[in-house]
């Protein structure tokens, strides 16, 4: 399928929020492939991703090659939002 082709699909589609979550997720691919971040970086990095996460900072800012390998890997996503908890935790004294 071409380019123009998935354009016009899109912006064919008669769901603004559907159109809108769509170009949202294409963006979120391009930007992931650019990146280029696997498992294994995102890995690597998790832990200071989750520290800053934890302490309030936006993921989508602070790293975001790696917040956008979380948004398309739910492995690593859950790898994250567990570790986060961890860290809030830890932070309220509740472990």
């Amino acid at each position: 399928m071409s380019n123009q082709n998935v354009n016009r699909n899109v912006t064919e589609d008669p769901n603004p929020e559907s159109r809108q979550r769509t170009m949202q997720l294409l963006h979120e691919m391009i930007a992931l492939h650019v990146s280029d971040v696997d498992c294994k970086k995102c890995g690597e990095n998790l832990d200071c991703l989750a520290e800053q996460v934890a302490q309030g900072a936006d993921p989508k800012t602070a790293l975001p090659g790696i917040y956008a390998h979380l948004r398309c890997c739910p492995k690593c996503h859950e790898e994250f939002t567990a570790l986060v908890a961890v860290l809030k935790a830890q932070q309220c004294g509740d472990c």
